[in-house]
């Protein structure tokens, strides 16, 4: 049986998203069968250590205070004086890392790439747990080894009903509306700002497939500083046909049309410099930097030999890629926060290379023996977008 029948349990990605999507939970038992975990507890341990990767130690019981948090990189003294009881260690965006656990978002690919945000990585021991919380996104919560007992609520929550005084956001008081205990295999759906509360039952690891939502505020933020940062002559507000006022107390009619003017010439808020800006926003990196460029750069020949020389090529993963075609057709790609220029000959390979991970030697022979599709290829890796298993 493929992984694609048992995924949403028998449901098809279009009757998901139509009754569960951003709505209700969903428990699907054994969603991955035989399911294991990339990683031991130790190999996460190891993983947090490490000063790239970003990492959270919740210590529930016998920390300094109640329910403290140890951001990383972490520290082997630290593992050595925990508890044996709970506690929780976090590892976000494992996927930037690690190229199988990147691939689990191919399970997902019925959702845009762009709502993608990571998967992190849990490890906890008997009864570790980061409390009864919400998130503000969609999540798949999969059971990778051991056992972990979830409940659910039906609260609404607000900041006054959290914990005051700690590091984590967490509910005062959780009033359980359903329970399950998920075993390797088994995942949990859960739509945004749904409380929910998982203890480990054991030694204990799950992966999150979390989702991005930006919200107004971020939004705005981001478009603001972007049409700042592209503001070369800095206009002042002028009325040279200014005539004498009746009334000098009056804001008129002319000089608030004036001020509009202004302001929306700034914001430049059209169909297509929004489409573009939204393009670059959403490939931009969320957490730290993109790939760096090759240096020096190679040729299309140089390529060709490379990839002779390689069974495997994989899309960087510190950087994110999207597609669309503009009003009047044209394909506009766009990776790593900015806009890459393709020829119209490239625009099913980009299509392509948006769409997967991994390409293997034979497929990329293919493409470079097309001209255009090679001068993209080399772009792309010049660019850092691509990295060969030679190369690892």
């Amino acid at each position: 049986m493929q992984i694609e029948e048992t995924l949403l349990g028998g449901l098809s990605p279009e009757a998901f998203l139509r009754d569960y999507w951003q709505k209700k939970p969903l428990l699907i038992r054994q969603a991955i069968p035989g399911f294991e975990s990339h990683y031991s507890p130790e190999e996460l341990a190891g993983l947090s250590l490490e000063p790239d990767v970003e990492s959270r130690l919740v210590i529930e019981k016998a920390g300094e205070r109640p329910w403290q948090v140890i951001h990383g990189p972490q520290q082997e003294d630290t593992f050595l004086g925990l508890p044996d009881t709970h506690w929780t260690l976090l590892l976000q965006a494992v996927n930037q890392h690690d190229v199988d656990i990147a691939s689990l978002f191919d399970l997902f690919a019925f959702i845009p790439a762009w709502r993608l945000d990571d998967i992190m990585i849990s490890y906890a021991p008997d009864q570790g747990s980061v409390g009864p919380h919400t998130d503000n996104y969609d999540v798949f919560l999969i059971q990778a080894h051991g056992k972990r007992h979830w409940q659910i609520s039906n609260q609404t929550v607000s900041d006054e009903d959290l914990i005051p005084g700690i590091d984590m956001r967490i509910m005062q008081q959780f009033d359980m509306s359903k329970e399950w205990m998920l075993e390797p295999g088994d995942m949990l759906y859960l739509p945004p700002n749904v409380p929910h509360h998982g203890i480990a039952q054991g030694d204990c690891i799950t992966y999150s497939i979390g989702f991005r939502a930006p919200d107004q505020n971020e939004l705005l933020d981001e478009y603001i500083l972007s049409r700042l940062k592209h503001i070369e002559n800095n206009r002042r507000y002028s009325d040279a046909d200014l005539i004498p006022s009746a009334n000098s107390g009056e804001l008129s009619s002319n000089s608030r049309q004036q001020l509009r003017k202004l302001l929306l010439d700034t914001l430049l808020l059209t169909d297509d410099a929004l489409d573009q800006w939204l393009a670059e926003f959403v490939t931009e990196p969320v957490r730290g930097a993109g790939p760096e460029p090759v240096e020096p750069a190679v040729s299309e020949s140089e390529l060709v030999e490379l990839i002779k020389q390689s069974e495997t090529c994989y899309r960087s993963e510190q950087a994110r890629y999207c597609w669309y075609r503009d009003q009047a057709g044209q394909l506009l790609a766009y990776a790593d926060g900015e806009r890459i220029t393709i020829s119209k000959e490239a625009e099913e390979w980009f299509i392509r290379f948006a769409d997967q991970r991994v390409f293997f030697q034979q497929e990329l022979l293919e493409a470079a023996g097309s001209k255009h599709s090679l001068t993209l290829l080399c772009q792309l890796y010049n660019l850092g977008f691509l990295i060969f298993d030679s190369e690892l």
